[in-house]
């Protein structure tokens, strides 16, 4: 009787602690007698008699199990997926690819859905890279998007970036843009491939592959872009991307850009006018303060800002004014912070009606946002404001202080020294 016979035998034991050592001791053997065996013990009893057998299969390596194992994935607990996966991921069979994918996308637990996207991986079909999106794009599934995102990182070869491209095909705008970000990262080896799809694609391929080009600031030389500065469809992603780079070829296309239908276009037109810093788009920034969207508001503020032109105080305290109605925590504020920033930038005689905001108004919100410009200034009255507010004030106006003094010291607005004469101390991470 050989080795492998007198492990078979003991699988007719009714101990399933013998059954379980005589499986692993099977597939270490690697005997493929002991195949069709092992594949009646994914029907047996006890649980973990069925897990055994199933990272035994994966051992050996035998297309036999490919199914019996997606038979058994069908009813199994979740505590038994990571086994099954892990041994359909060794089996490297491609018949598993459409299940797994589906249980990864649909299912709600952890325990099921890590070890379909962990066999994914292993597996490297690049069917899986737009489902992986997808679960990304899901709000309500963070708990997976660490572990998704550094599983599709292992799969963004040559092959799978030009999978990730067709996401732009996509009609979810948060696939695309999800999939710009990813291509962003992988810039070096992402640019040619982006070049390719805005020459031999179409629609939103093109138009997506141009605005994550736009982004990415490493890639200096966009020459070839070019061609495309008279396309209708493409001359605002285009001049957008030039713009970013302080290249003022699209100077005129830009300024039109902040009338354009679409959000993005109009806030990312105003942010390359900011690189820009080209006088010529000051009327349009100062129209487009009073954009609908707060981003668009946001960024022609910021420019304002960048082009440091004193008519634009006026108009910016205006529209700090108009921001009212909301808490400096939530949409508001974050134009209103903007602003202030900008008034800072410009300083000069902006720091007088701040001044006349802070001490007048009623609107504890509005004093806020005029300490925040002042200190911005380097003013005085806005830095202690702020520290007293790190020291004194409110939970809210403690957390609030603190976000925005972190960031005044990192622009080197407020001296560390003052926070070190106060006593004050906290992580710069």
């Amino acid at each position: 009787m050989t080795e492998t016979d007198s492990w078979l035998q003991k699988l007719q034991d009714e101990d399933s602690k013998v059954k379980e050592g005589a499986i692993y001791a099977l597939g270490e053997l690697g005997d493929k007698r002991a195949v069709e065996p092992l594949i009646t013990m994914l029907e047996d009893p006890s649980s973990d008699v069925r897990k055994s057998a199933a990272v035994a299969l994966g051992w050996l390596k035998d297309k036999r199990a490919v199914d019996p194992l997606l038979e058994y994935l069908k009813k199994a607990q979740a505590s038994e997926f990571s086994s099954i996966t892990y041994a359909l991921s060794e089996l490297k069979d491609k018949k598993a690819v459409e299940p797994l994918i589906q249980i990864a996308f649909e299912s709600e637990s952890q325990q099921i859905r890590k070890p379909c996207i962990r066999a994914l991986g292993k597996l490297n079909d690049k069917r899986a890279i737009i489902p992986f999106i997808e679960i990304l794009s899901n709000k309500e599934a963070r708990d997976f998007h660490t572990f998704t995102s550094e599983t599709l990182d292992r799969m963004l070869d040559d092959e799978g970036i030009k999978e990730l491209i067709h996401a732009f095909d996509y009609s979810n705008e948060a696939v695309k843009w999800i999939a710009s970000s990813k291509l962003r990262e992988l810039s070096e080896k992402s640019f040619e491939l982006l070049i390719h799809a805005i020459k031999e694609g179409s629609g939103d391929i093109r138009k997506y592959s141009i605005i994550t080009i736009a982004e990415m600031k490493e890639i200096k030389d966009i020459e070839f872009l070019s061609q495309f500065i008279d396309d209708e469809t493409l001359k605002y992603y285009v001049a957008i991307a030039f713009g970013k780079r302080g290249n003022t070829r699209a100077l005129d296309i830009l300024i039109e850009g902040l009338t354009h239908p679409s959000k993005w276009i109009r806030e990312h037109s105003a942010l390359a006018l900011g690189i820009i810093k080209d006088k010529k788009a000051f009327d349009s920034l100062i129209v487009a303060l009073k954009d609908t969207e707060r981003e668009v508001r946001a960024a022609a503020a910021f420019t304002l800002g960048e082009l440091k032109d004193e008519k634009a105080i006026d108009p910016l305290i205006q529209a700090m004014i108009s921001e009212k109605g909301e808490d400096w925590y939530t949409k508001g504020a974050f134009v209103r912070e903007t602003i202030a920033k900008a008034l800072g930038e410009i300083g000069g005689r902006a720091s007088k009606p701040l001044l006349t905001i802070f001490e007048e108004s009623k609107d504890w919100n509005l004093r806020f946002i005029a300490a925040v410009a002042l200190a911005a200034m380097k003013n005085e009255v806005g830095i202690n404001y702020l520290v007293r507010g790190l020291l004194q004030g409110t939970l809210f106006l403690q957390y609030a202080c603190r976000r925005v003094v972190k960031q005044l010291v990192k622009e080197m607005k407020i001296s560390p020294e003052i926070l070190k004469k106060h006593k004050w101390t906290f992580r710069w991470e």
